[in-house]
């Protein structure tokens, strides 16, 4: 049972960071 919530910390994380990361190539776009 902990190891499921560790991985689903993990995967929403992942998440956060990817579209973090997602914005960030975005907004870099934008403005050269």
């Amino acid at each position: 049972m902990k190891f499921l919530a560790c991985s689903l910390y993990i995967q929403s994380i992942e998440h956060l960071h990817f579209s973090l990361l997602i914005k960030l190539s975005l907004e870099l776009m934008k403005n050269p």
